[in-house]
């Protein structure tokens, strides 16, 4: 299945949901599109939530990503004139657990998170998480 996107905005927060198969090619492309919208919409946070996306990228290739989305996010921020944070919510294999592509992007300039939860990476962009339910009422 190939790599699908949906966005909308949160408040401050530009949300990303990705879903079908993270493959290099694809995952440069995707981040591409839904920055450029990012930038559109003046937000300065972007979450990508990838909780419903599948696949693996090779160590070379996580690399790669990285410096892609460093080179992209630096001149974002260029265009912004402001800070730019992004985050990535996922598990492996989609997320490498040693972070490896996000400390690439962040030693270029980046401002990158993993997470393991979407409440995670909202508090790191300064973003109260959304309050759980409330309760079914009892009858």
């Amino acid at each position: 299945m190939p790599l699908e996107y949906t966005t909308r905005q949160m408040g401050p927060v530009f949300f990303v949901t990705l879903t079908g198969t993270v493959e290099l090619n694809a995952a440069r492309h995707a981040y591409d599109r839904v920055l450029r919208a990012c930038l559109a919409s003046g937000c300065t946070a972007m979450l990508l939530d990838a909780g419903g996306a599948c696949g693996e990228l090779s160590t070379l290739e996580r690399y790669d990503f990285g410096k892609h989305v460093a080179a992209r996010h630096v001149a974002a921020e260029g265009e912004l004139g402001q800070e730019l944070r992004v985050a990535l919510v996922a598990r492996p294999p989609v997320a490498d657990p040693t972070h490896f592509g996000a400390l690439v992007a962040n030693n270029r300039g980046g401002r990158f998170l993993v997470a393991a939860a979407v409440d995670e990476a909202l508090r790191w962009f300064g973003v109260a998480p959304p309050p759980p339910p409330d309760p079914p009422a009892s009858a």
